[in-house]
């Protein structure tokens, strides 16, 4: 019956940037910092429903999503990167937890980290699952030669599979032109 918060401030180099939990307790907001340092928009934090909150967020000095979980909201655990190849990866991350209570990050692998852009060529959607206690990482949809796998969204749904809406763009023949859509993927990647 808390009401949380949680923020980023992009810039602050402080104690008052990166990403924060707000929780109002005893008629007072409490304010925790969760990860410190510049980071990017989107972190997600969600909960299995049965004691454990989770974040999953980008974090800009090593181009990679992280996770971090904690059972009391006050102790966290050590950051585990769940995106371990060379690649820019891990912006728009949305977190959500299977009916088992496993963790899984949908975001977007942007391409090799050493790029100052994103190539359409080398980027996706993609899935990191925490099965049986290991996370697994998997290509979604790469949108062949078109941008695609920004502002990912996650659920599960009643079968316990995957479900991802995500904008990716597509080749239109009406207008001769790639145009942006949203599109969703449900399966069982693991």
């Amino acid at each position: 019956g808390r009401p949380l918060i949680v923020h980023y401030n992009a810039f602050a180099t402080d104690a008052s940037g990166g990403i924060q939990l707000v929780i109002r307790e005893g008629g007072e907001w409490q304010k925790k910092q969760l990860v410190p340092g510049k980071t990017s928009e989107r972190p997600d934090f969600d909960t299995d429903g049965n004691g454990t909150w989770g974040l999953a967020y980008y974090e800009e000095s090593a181009a990679g999503v992280y996770y971090i979980e904690s059972t009391d909201l006050s102790q966290w655990s050590t950051p585990v990167g769940i995106h371990l190849a060379a690649d820019d990866a891990g912006k728009y991350s949305s977190l959500a937890y299977d009916a088992n209570g496993n963790p899984a990050v949908a975001y977007y692998r942007c391409g090799p980290a050493t790029q100052s852009s994103c190539d359409p060529n080398k980027d996706a959607v993609m899935l990191a699952y925490k099965i049986n206690g290991r996370w697994e990482n998997f290509e979604v949809d790469t949108g062949d030669k078109w941008p695609c796998g920004i502002q990912t969204s996650l659920a599960f749904n009643s079968r316990n599979e995957p479900v991802i809406s995500y904008s990716c763009d597509i080749f239109n023949n009406s207008v001769n032109s790639a145009v942006d859509a949203v599109k969703v993927a449900v399966g069982s990647w693991k």
